[in-house]
């Protein structure tokens, strides 16, 4: 939605989910969505919950998303 909206900084074109190995801790990684469109690229997880998640879940995001997916799989 707020991509059609205009509410953020550049256009999403594509979207995705990634998985590949997290060569630093010698384990699989996943982000449940990347967007990306131009210069721009978000990173997202998804947690089917109603609790609030707390800041481990943004931090374990950051470290995956510095592996700077360069595949993504379409969907």
């Amino acid at each position: 939605r707020m991509n059609e909206q205009g509410e953020l900084p550049g256009l999403i074109t594509s979207r995705g989910r990634w998985w590949g190995t997290d060569v630093e801790n010698k384990r699989e990684a996943e982000i449940d969505l990347v967007g990306k469109g131009g210069n721009l690229t978000i990173y997202a997880e998804v947690k089917w919950t109603n609790e609030a998640v707390g800041l481990k879940i943004l931090t374990g995001l950051l470290e995956k998303s510095q592996h700077r997916p360069s595949r993504i799989t379409q969907f």
